[in-house]
């Protein structure tokens, strides 16, 4: 049986030139060997394309999270003020933990006073020099978020308000804005602790209902210091008569003093009082009677000039 012959079996038959096929294939392959200038140039393009790119998106990212950290770090995280003061006079901490100053957090207000500090202008000393010497301030110490601290004083009398005083380029500043009185107010506006009053009646209670119950239980008509001891006595009443002199004076002069130094003070004249009554003391009625109402003259102190 014969079999049919192919196309392929045709050209195979065909007659061979080794030498033009040989001259085919050393073109075919010259013309691959030769540089692509298109191509190349087309490739580094795109390739410097695209480092450029990635580049400008992380410096761009970079310089978006460095503004953003630096508007933070500009913007307000707290601030400390005392009202009453005078222009020589500045006792504001930055803490809560000093007497009597106070601290605003609220931001919106935090904002809204920051913004209008860029209405600053800076102006000669106020005259006559009497007006700011003699007139009112608030004390105001700005925190930023950066750690950066800077001190004022707005005088609130007579020419202020508007003026502020620069305590740290000794400098005076006055803003014009028409919502800036209105912004220190509500910035530096005192909020005294609901707590006080249901804490002062609560301490008269728990002081009157503590002495009848040692009275009862030690069987006594009244509860005396020091025995029979009169220096002994002299010396717990001195001391008792300093605490009361304490509370008034912080009262009545709201001194800026670290609630550390108050818990000292305290902690030393109880400490005395002890004891002496300990020692020349009929009973541990005497003691117990000073234990409390030192502990409660002391926390009417801290509830009153840390606004607890």
């Amino acid at each position: 049986m014969n079999k049919k012959k192919t196309i392929w079996d045709d050209l195979n038959e065909l007659p061979r030139n080794e030498v033009a096929e040989k001259e085919t294939w050393q073109k075919i392959e010259k013309n691959l060997s030769k540089p692509k200038y298109f191509i190349n140039v087309l490739t580094g393009f795109v390739t410097i394309a695209i480092v450029f790119l990635i580049f400008a998106l992380l410096t761009t990212t970079n310089k978006n999270e460095m503004a953003i950290q630096q508007a933070s770090e500009q913007s307000l995280e707290s601030v400390f003020f005392l009202n009453d003061s005078v222009f020589d006079q500045f006792d504001v901490k930055p803490s809560s933990w000093y007497t009597f100053v106070q601290k605003n957090t609220d931001e919106q207000q935090l904002k809204e006073f920051h913004s209008l500090l860029t209405a600053n202008k800076k102006v000669d000393t106020p005259k006559p020099s009497i007006e700011y010497l003699n007139g009112a301030y608030v004390d105001i110490i700005l925190k930023y978020k950066n750690g950066e601290l800077k001190r004022y004083k707005v005088l609130l009398t007579k020419p202020g308000p508007g003026y502020i005083y620069d305590l740290d380029t000794k400098d005076w500043f006055y803003n014009d804005h028409p919502n800036f009185e209105d912004s220190v107010y509500k910035l530096t506006r005192e909020e005294y602790t609901s707590w006080l009053p249901i804490f002062i009646i609560f301490n008269l209670i728990f002081t009157t209902l503590v002495e009848k119950f040692l009275k009862r239980k030690y069987k006594v008509e009244k509860i005396k210091f020091g025995g029979e001891n009169t220096v002994a006595k002299y010396t717990i009443y001195g001391n008792i008569f300093l605490i009361g002199f304490f509370l008034l004076l912080m009262i009545f002069r709201q001194f800026v003093i670290h609630i550390f130094w108050i818990l000292l003070f305290f902690s030393i004249l109880l400490t005395i009082n002890i004891m002496i009554e300990s020692k020349y003391g009929k009973n541990k009625a005497g003691i117990y009677m000073l234990i409390s109402s030192t502990i409660g003259l002391l926390l009417f102190i801290l509830f009153f000039s840390l606004n607890i």
